[in-house]
Formats: C-alpha cells, sequence, structure tokens
C-alpha cells in the first residue's frame, strides 16, 4: 500500500464522473457476502524496538499474525516512511524477508506535513511479527501498534492442560487458523500465495471448527470450491482457481468434509442440498478414472516430510486411492442425508470394493503392515477403516516401534499426521502421542515452541533454506484437533446433526495431570475436563439443551447423558 497524503485535495468534488465509460460486467453469478466482515480483532503494541542511527525503528510486535501497522509520524511536507514487514529475524538481527517470493509485504507514506499524521494501510494485509519502519527525509516516527486482521469468526473453543508446551502449541495453532482467514481459508497471509489450497484444508478443516465458529465459513467454502467444477465434475487444486491443477488432487476430499461438517456441527444442511450433484460428479470422476479403485495420478500426496528419503516416503498412489476409499465413505454418508437410498446402496457397493482392492494392492497380510511400512501407509489404512479389524494392533505397534526408533518424532508430511495421531489414539498410543507432541528435538511441533515459534510452520527447520518457507501455515495444525477429540474428550457422534449426539470419552494420561476443554457449539457449551490427583481421577462434563452424550471413560460402565453438569470419579488404573 502507498499512500501519497501530501496529494490529497480536501475540496475534492465530482467533476471527474466524465471519465466513467460502461464496461462489460465480470462472469459469474452475484450473491450476498455470508461469512462474517474481515475486521480489526487485536491490537497489538510492539513487545521491544530497536532504533537505528537514521532514525529506523525495528519493532517486534510479539507474535506472528496477518494485519498491518498503524502509525503516527510527524515530519516535513513529502517526507517519507516506509514499513517492511517479516515473520523473521537474520542471524545479526536485521529484518529477514527472503521467504516472500514476490511479496512487496511494503507499505509507504508520503506526509503532508500537518502535525502528528496517522496511517494504516487499505488496501492490503501483511504476515509478520517484525516491522522494519525507514523514516527518510526528516520523518519522525511517534509510536506503531498492529493491528490483527481477519474475518470475524467467533472464538469458540478452549483447551488447556497442565503442560504448558501442549498450551503452547494449541494457541500456536488457533493464531495459525485465524492468521488464515480471510474470506477464504488461505495457506498463508505473507507471501505472495495466499490461497485456498485443498490438499491442506483435508486436514486443516479438523482443528478449525474446534477453535472458531465456521458456521457461515464453511458454506461459502463449498461453494467456492463447486465454482471451480468445469462440466465433467473435475474441481480444482484452489479455490478461486488460480494456481494448481485440475483435476484436484484425489486428497482434496475437504471439498466433501465441508458439506458434512455444516451439517454434522452445524445442523446447515443446505450446502449438501446445494451441491449434492457436484459432490457426486466429482467422486464419480475419481471413481471412473481410477483403475479398480486405484487411482493412477497423483500430485502432492503427503506433502512436506520431515525425512524426504525413500524410506519414508508413501507411495502417493497408496494415498490417492486411500483418499478415494475416504471419498466414497463420505459420499455414502452424504446420499444418505440427502435421501437419496440408490445413490447411498451404490457407493457402499463401492466402498466394499474399494477396500478390498486397497488391501490387495499394498496390505502385506504376512508381515501386518502396508507397502513399505511408513507412519504415513499404516496411519491411513487404521484412521480411514481399510484395515482388517483383526490385525489392527499389530499395524499399530509397527507405527509406534517406528516411532520409537526415531526418538518419538513422526516421518509424516501434511496428510499422514493428522489420521496417526488419531487412529493410536483409538489403539491406546495417547500418552505417547502427547510427548511426540512436545518432544523439542528437531523435527516436531515442539521443536517449533523451543525455537520461539507463535505460530505453526510449513516446514520442519528453522533456518530458511528456500523461499517455500512459510512461518504461519495451518497444514501441520490439525494436531490441536486431536486435542479436543482425544486429551478433552469432546468428540460427535457418527450420526450427529448440529452437535446433537457426541462422545465424552476423555484419555486421562500419565504425562499431564489434568486437562480442560469446552466448544461452544449452536446448541449451547460442551464442557469436558479431568483431574487426576491422590490416586484418583476427577472427571467434570456438561452437557447443553438438545444434545444426547454417550460417555465412555475407563472405569465407568458407559451410559448416555442427557443435558445437565456431571461428575465422575475413578480410580486411577
Amino acid at each position: 500500500d502507498s499512500w501519497a497524503c501530501a496529494s490529497e485535495e480536501p475540496a475534492w468534488e465530482n467533476g471527474w464522473m466524465y471519465l466513467l465509460r460502461e464496461v462489460t460486467p465480470p462472469t459469474g453469478r452475484l450473491v450476498h457476502q455470508s461469512i462474517p466482515p474481515i475486521r480489526v480483532c487485536e491490537v497489538l503494541p510492539p513487545v521491544g524496538s530497536r532504533r537505528t542511527a537514521d532514525g529506523s525503528v525495528l519493532f517486534d510486535v510479539g507474535k506472528n499474525i496477518a494485519g498491518w501497522c498503524r502509525i503516527r509520524v510527524r515530519g516535513p511536507r513529502g517526507s517519507r516512511v516506509t514499513l517492511y514487514h517479516g515473520e523473521d529475524l537474520a542471524p545479526d538481527g536485521t529484518l529477514n524477508r527472503s521467504n516472500l517470493r514476490l511479496a512487496g509485504n511494503k507499505d509507504v507514506y508520503l506526509l503532508k506535513g500537518e502535525g502528528i499524521e496517522e496511517y494504516a494501510p487499505r488496501f492490503t494485509y501483511h504476515g509478520f511479527r517484525y516491522v522494519f519502519v525507514k523514516a527518510e527525509d526528516g520523518a519522525e516516527i511517534v509510536s506503531l501498534t498492529a493491528e490483527h486482521v481477519h474475518t470475524s469468526v467467533r472464538r469458540c473453543g478452549a483447551f488447556s492442560c497442565s503442560d504448558e508446551v501442549v498450551n503452547r502449541l494449541h494457541e500456536m495453532a488457533a493464531l495459525t487458523e485465524a492468521n488464515n482467514l480471510h474470506g477464504i481459508m488461505t495457506d498463508c497471509p505473507q507471501r505472495d500465495e495466499r490461497f485456498m489450497w485443498l490438499n491442506d484444508l483435508s486436514s486443516r478443516i479438523y482443528q478449525s471448527v474446534n477453535n472458531y465458529g465456521m458456521e457461515r465459513v464453511f458454506p461459502k467454502v463449498t461453494d467456492d470450491i463447486t465454482d471451480t467444477a468445469d462440466e465433467l465434475g473435475r474441481i480444482a487444486d484452489t479455490a478461486p482457481f488460480y494456481v494448481g491443477k485440475r483435476p484436484a488432487d484425489p486428497v482434496s476430499v475437504c471439498y466433501l468434509l465441508f458439506a458434512l461438517r455444516s451439517y454434522e456441527w452445524y445442523g446447515d444442511r443446505r450446502p449438501i442440498d446445494r451441491h449434492y450433484g457436484a459432490l457426486k460428479a466429482w467422486t464419480d470422476f475419481l471413481i471412473a478414472h481410477s483403475t479398480g479403485y486405484l487411482m493412477n495420478y497423483t500430485y502432492y500426496g503427503d506433502w512436506v516430510l520431515p525425512f524426504p528419503d525413500e524410506e519414508n516416503r508413501t507411495d502417493n498412489l497408496l494415498v490417492s486411492s486411500a483418499y478415494l476409499f475416504w471419498h466414497i465413505v463420505c459420499m455414502e454418508k452424504i446420499a444418505r442425508i440427502a435421501g437419496r437410498e440408490e445413490d447411498a446402496a451404490a457407493y457402499g457397493g463401492h466402498r466394499l470394493r474399494a477396500r478390498e482392492a486397497f488391501n490387495r494392492r499394498f496390505y502385506r497380510a504376512d508381515r501386518k503392515f502396508y507397502d513399505n511400512n511408513t507412519q504415513t501407509a499404516n496411519a491411513l489404512a487404521l484412521s480411514l477403516g481399510l484395515a482388517p479389524e483383526k490385525d489392527r494392533a499389530a499395524i499399530g505397534a509397527h507405527v509406534m516401534a517406528d516411532i520409537r526408533r526415531r526418538e518419538m518424532h513422526l516421518s509424516c508430511g501434511n496428510q499422514g499426521y493428522r489420521h496417526l495421531f488419531y487412529a493410536l489414539s483409538d489403539l491406546g498410543y495417547t500418552d505417547e502421542l502427547v510427548r511426540v507432541l512436545v518432544n523439542p528435538a528437531y523435527p516436531g511441533w515442539g521443536y517449533m515452541a523451543a525455537c520461539g515459534a507463535t505460530t505453526v510452520w510449513e516446514r520442519w527447520e528453522r533456518e530458511m533454506q528456500c523461499e517455500m518457507h512459510s512461518f504461519d501455515h495451518p497444514m501441520f495444525g490439525s494436531y490441536d484437533g486431536w486435542l479436543y477429540e482425544y486429551l478433552g474428550g469432546i468428540r460427535l457422534a457418527e450420526d450427529a446433526f448440529g452437535a446433537n449426539k457426541i462422545v465424552i470419552s476423555p484419555r486421562a494420561v500419565p504425562s499431564l495431570s489434568f486437562v480442560e476443554s469446552a466448544v461452544e457449539t449452536v446448541r449451547g457449551k460442551i464442557f469436558s475436563a479431568w483431574e487426576r490427583r491422590d490416586g484418583l481421577c476427577f472427571y467434570r462434563v456438561q452437557i447443553p439443551g438438545g444434545t444426547e452424550a454417550a460417555l465412555e471413560i475407563e472405569g465407568l460402565p458407559r451410559q448416555t447423558l442427557g443435558a445437565g453438569a456431571y461428575s465422575f470419579t475413578v480410580r486411577n488404573s
């Protein structure tokens, strides 16, 4: 943004109207804006600053945000103030902007020379923690504040526990999500990208719904994805479709998940009703362009591995084929919700045949693992219901053994890790996963926190090694959904409609002494907490009106709870 205040005309008139001309309107369908507006949601004073000899100042606003700075300056007419934004500092303490690609991330203000002047940009936003303000030609910086800007969704979730690293990682994920809500669900707020990549969203959706009220965002995003579809039903990798390919990578199951989550969390069936034909066309395209339910194309697969060598790389066609199965499972459910029983039965048949084909091609039944025994290959099969029920424990043991071999690190990319967290918790490894999460050694989330991160990174390395190195990327933030669903124990039931049926199943792990979690739903607040002390574990649960909860706590009989507040005590095992 560049603003020449010295050129402002206070007595501006409409004599320029004769310059207007009629043009062809843009294509598409004009509809009302249904999501909350983008607003300044927080104002941050700098937590530190360093002044240079020429009067310029490097400010630290304390955390990585999306937004802009508001400055108050004074100086002679025509003097210049330039603001350079960045996420990181170089080893010598100067601003490091090498990951911005072609993005300027820069604002320029030319003073009019009338006392103290105030400026904030009007036509852009930036991703940054640090801002270098260069004052020239006699300009002087009086003050600066940072304004955190994003789509003004309500914060609906809260999580805390006895481990401060886990708490910090929770806040990192929530902040990263907010920074990437700008009318669409962007991948990053700083470089020349800021696109809604569908492959990222297939993992990201699991934490966004727990932290923010997305009841108006998810239907809008479903509309956006539908708009990218061509006459063959092929959606694109990004929505709106600017970069990437069409058809989208088969991992783009988020298209169906947005419609399902709108129904399950918010009781909104309009995305399913409005887009049933498009959702079906995309799923049918994938089935038709598979070879016996094995996908024959892929682009990204399990993206950004921490150990990118052949031993750790999961065959992209395995990933795509697993996600084809996931599409079919979701579409069968969508068809039942829509009352399309014939379609649902057809997808049920596809599901059985796809599962058989996947296991025939990738499962090594004699050794109880999938393909080349990567964490991702096994986790996908476990999480998506592809693995034989009788072998689930053995397959999970392979994954856990590999994690231990790597000294409590994962080898997954942006798809596999979400499935791993959920699948291994279902097999009883929740405490081990807490240790994975907080591990301060490279690579991992605990390492990010140990390096001072305030948002979740795109890559696992601390130092920028290439221009694809965002420090504000929500695709690796889905562990936060796991915090709510497994440590807190707040999960939707399979047949939920507007959060009317939930499961309360917290895991009271030895590595933590307490957990508190809450999610504000369309029916009210769900609360789940536990605390271990004196050989006992104390549970507290709150269920809102209109919600039925299946209570599944180790040491207690399974039971169904209606609205109300409950307490339970169990002796630690």
